[in-house]
């Protein structure tokens, strides 16, 4: 089932500023509430776009960029300026394990990643395991509509069922906002305790 992973040799796609006419983080951010995080955790942060464009809305975390490609990830040591900054973290991973220790991140955001993982719920557990309590969990994913570009319609999942995927690995407070036309939300915290 390789042919559901991004191939890094469109690595190009992911840098392109146009993404945030469709995926624009400003509307999904004042949903989260959070109050000054200090640690942001994106698993699958590819070439590391999107980890730029959070860390400019919290500019006083750092944040852990994830992924299991280190193509994307030696592109991004190279280009992206956050990483100098000693504010972007890059580390590889296995898919469906995260290097990192438990309760650490405020926040953790999974962006059009969740349609090709193999064990969703092995990464699910896995984003509940280091988020402290409390902690909110983000996904962004194509949704299953028609859509000028993306991938086929057959491998990608509903907003639903990312939220009921969430709450079956423990979240609370799942929702999901409607806020972009070709793209689904689910977001929710970890336990308070």
């Amino acid at each position: 089932m390789t042919e559901i992973k991004f191939d890094p040799k469109k690595l190009a796609k992911l840098n392109d500023p146009e993404r945030l006419k469709f995926q624009d983080p400003n509307l999904f951010w004042p949903l989260l509430a959070l109050k000054n995080p200090k640690l942001m955790v994106e698993v699958g942060c590819g070439t590391g776009f999107y980890s730029a464009e959070l860390l400019k809305l919290a500019p006083n975390a750092k944040l852990i960029g994830l992924d299991i490609s280190e193509e994307l990830l030696s592109w991004a040591r190279e280009n992206r300026p956050e990483v100098s900054q000693g504010r972007l973290d890059l580390r590889l991973m296995p898919e469906s394990q995260i290097p990192l220790e438990s309760q650490i991140a405020d926040l953790v955001v999974m962006v059009m990643l969740h349609h090709e993982l193999h064990q969703p719920l092995a990464i699910l557990a896995e984003c509940k395991r280091i988020l402290k309590p409390a902690g909110k969990l983000l996904i962004l994913d194509w949704a299953p509509v028609d859509s000028p570009m993306g991938p086929p319609a057959h491998i990608r999942v509903s907003a639903q069922t990312m939220a009921d995927q969430m709450a079956q690995a423990g979240f609370e407070n799942v929702k999901t906002p409607k806020l972009y036309d070709w793209f689904g939300v689910a977001m929710g915290q970890s336990p308070s305790a």
